[in-house]
């Protein structure tokens, strides 16, 4: 039998049989099973519990973390060892210390006024005219590294040197997914970490001495109290960690938002209420 006609309460229903399909429903059938269960298409364990999952992303001690066993060329790839995503333990915690300082709430306002609106309004504008979109390709796909190349500083309307971004951190991601293998992979992996330093290292090194209000500012002026003393590399390491992030998950947050407002009708209504609420504020 297929594993996509399986109901979730079976042993042999696997996660791989949610592709394109709204998982949140299946989610709620499989915490019938408890809060552990083990998914024989995925090969891995399942945790559906929030305080699980922060038990085990939490505890180094007792769950293996993935970059433990990642590969020395993994870091060189990624950006170097201070990235977020490479560090482990007192590390990591003062790297997040530094997340949260430039990237928390207190600073949303700033960024979407300064950054997110004026993207977002662009990609609405390039597509306004024509009166309809496809709205992955054209918005979900555009946005995330739109603004966050905006933050960095880099010119953010250069379709071409966006393209190329794009295309580089695919590059990356496909190789980490593949387990840091496969000789060409490896080769076009080493090419696009390559390509994304020649970008910003310059931006890295001139904001060293002359600060501004972009975020490769910020981390050289914030850095030495949440994290600790930085270097050029480190600096390179931390920016490349936040601008990857920014991608493919973002984009595919965007779409399934899209995806959920346009196809339920409840969650359009609670939209509207919501919208509604504010404006009689």
């Amino acid at each position: 039998m297929s594993t996509a006609k399986l109901s979730p309460l079976s042993a042999q229903w696997s996660m791989l049989s949610l592709a394109d399909i709204d998982p949140f429903p299946a989610y709620e059938i499989l915490r019938e099973r408890g809060p552990v269960i083990w998914d024989p298409g995925m090969n891995c364990w399942l945790v559906l519990s929030y305080e699980l999952c922060k038990e085990v992303e939490s505890d180094e001690g007792t769950y293996r973390i993935v970059v433990a066993d990642a590969p020395p060329l993994s870091f060189e790839i990624k950006g170097g060892k201070t990235a977020v995503s490479s560090l482990l333990g007192d590390d990591h915690t003062r790297m997040r210390r530094l997340y949260l300082n430039l990237l928390g709430p207190s600073m949303m306002p700033k960024y979407r006024d300064e950054h997110v609106l004026p993207v977002i309004n662009d990609a609405i504008d390039r597509f306004a005219d024509a009166g309809r979109a496809e709205l992955s390709s054209q918005f979900s796909e555009v946005v995330p590294a739109r603004i966050m190349a905006s933050m960095f500083g880099l010119p953010w309307k250069d379709d071409g040197l966006l393209a190329d971004i794009e295309k580089w951190h695919g590059d990356i991601v496909t190789w980490v997914g593949m387990g840091y293998s496969g000789e060409e992979v490896t080769r076009k992996a080493k090419l696009a970490s390559d390509k994304l330093n020649e970008v910003f290292r310059p931006l890295v090194l001139a904001r060293r001495d002359e600060r501004g209000d972009d975020i490769i500012s910020q981390i050289w002026t914030q850095a030495p109290e949440y994290y600790g003393p930085v270097s050029v590399d480190d600096v390179l390491a931390i920016v490349r960690g936040i601008e990857i992030a920014a991608g493919e998950t973002t984009t595919n947050a965007i779409a399934n938002l899209f995806y959920l407002f346009l196809t339920n009708p409840e969650i359009r209504d609670a939209a509207s209420s919501d919208h509604e609420a504010g404006l009689n504020r």
